[in-house]
């Protein structure tokens, strides 16, 4: 399944946050976005993300089951 993490203050906790799930992760086009592979429920990641009120950080997760845009044609490469 594929996640938008969508963080209302930008930080590098976040980034370490999602870099330490050790998942696919693509925010080269999105910089306020990060596009997660991960294979949970949405509260999962949001609560190993430290959005469940209790740890510092805002922002929500969002389940992408269908998109519809543009990107550029080197999208795919992004993914870390």
């Amino acid at each position: 399944m594929i996640y938008a993490v969508i963080s209302f203050q930008p930080s590098e906790e976040l980034r370490t946050r999602i870099s330490n799930l050790n998942v696919p992760v693509y925010d080269d086009e999105a910089p306020i976005a990060h596009f997660v592979s991960f294979k949970g429920t949405t509260r999962e990641l949001a609560q190993r993300l430290g959005y469940d009120g209790n740890q510092s950080g805002t922002g929500i997760v969002i389940p992408v089951s269908n998109y519809f845009g543009f990107a550029s044609r080197d999208f795919g490469s992004g993914w870390r």
